[in-house]
C-alpha cells in the first residue's frame, strides 16, 4: 500500500486495521532479524488468535510474541 492510499484509509475510518496491519509487520520483521525461521504465515495464526499448527519459532520466540499480544489488548 501507498502512502497515499494509506491516507485515504485513514482518513475513511479504516485507523484501527491499519494500526493492526502495521503491529503484525512490524512483529514479523522484528522476529525475522533474530529468527529467521519465523514465518508471516505464523505470524498472522497469532495475531488472528488462532493456533499456530507448525511450531518452526524457539520457544523464545514464541514467548516474546505472546508477551507483544499482550501488550497489545
Amino acid at each position: 500500500m501507498g502512502y497515499k492510499e494509506a491516507i485515504e484509509r485513514w482518513n475513511d475510518g479504516e485507523k484501527q486495521e491499519l494500526i493492526n496491519d502495521f503491529y503484525a509487520e512490524f512483529t514479523y520483521n522484528s522476529n525475522k532479524i533474530e529468527n529467521p525461521d519465523t514465518m508471516w504465515s505464523d505470524v498472522q495464526y497469532i495475531f488472528n488468535g488462532k493456533a499456530v499448527r507448525r511450531f518452526r519459532f524457539r520457544d523464545i520466540i514464541m514467548r516474546a510474541l505472546k508477551t507483544l499480544m499482550k501488550c497489545k489488548k
